[in-house]
């Protein structure tokens, strides 16, 4: 995998990205992106995850307030694997490697269409104007917890935009979704958000 990552490392600083380990990382118009390159549990093979998180926003734990600066890529509320974001035949299959000679070449070739994803979804006017159903399936935290986490994202994303009713809208219903479970210091953290507009 080291060897993968060496020869894409160019392709990323080309974008602004900064490796870190086995990841590329920048922060651009508030939000964090990053690349991940995951090394197989079961076998010798490779994943390629994609991260995004505005920068500011609480990780939805009960129990606790945590706002991480560069958080892991399974802590960004946005994730995809690269493959689902555009079709990489060397990726979709759980391929062994170093044999496969074509994987730096897709990921190369491949990466500026990631990047024009991450931008769509790194705006908070595009992000304001969708619905659950556009986001669901993108939005990385359990089930039990997916509206709560997509109400919360749109009401930061009212919030950036200076929306105020609209930000009070998704609070309140932020709020009133999974309420039995507690996430008192998360709310806190919010509510003082709409003092700033």
């Amino acid at each position: 995998m080291k060897t993968i990552i060496g020869e894409v490392k160019g392709i990323f600083s080309e974008y602004g990205y900064k490796k870190e380990r086995n990841s590329f990382w920048k922060i651009e118009n508030d939000f964090y992106k990053l690349i991940n390159f995951q090394h197989g549990a079961y076998g010798d093979y490779l994943f390629v995850n994609v991260g995004l998180h505005p920068v500011g926003l609480p990780s939805l734990y009960t129990g606790k307030l945590e706002i991480k600066e560069k958080p892991k890529e399974h802590e960004c509320i946005i994730r995809q694997r690269m493959e689902q974001i555009v079709p990489i035949p060397s990726l979709e299959k759980a391929l062994t490697f170093p044999t496969h000679e074509n994987i730096v070449q897709d990921i190369i070739f491949n990466f500026p269409k990631v990047e024009t994803w991450l931008k769509e979804w790194g705006s908070w006017e595009n992000i304001a104007n969708t619905h659950f159903d556009d986001i669901e399936k993108i939005i990385s935290v359990v089930p039990i917890t997916q509206k709560k986490a997509y109400f919360m994202l749109k009401y930061y994303c009212m919030i950036k935009l200076g929306r105020r009713s609209e930000a009070e809208k998704f609070l309140n219903a932020y709020s009133e979704e999974n309420s039995t479970m507690d996430f008192t210091l998360v709310d806190c953290f919010l509510n003082n958000l709409l003092s700033e507009i």
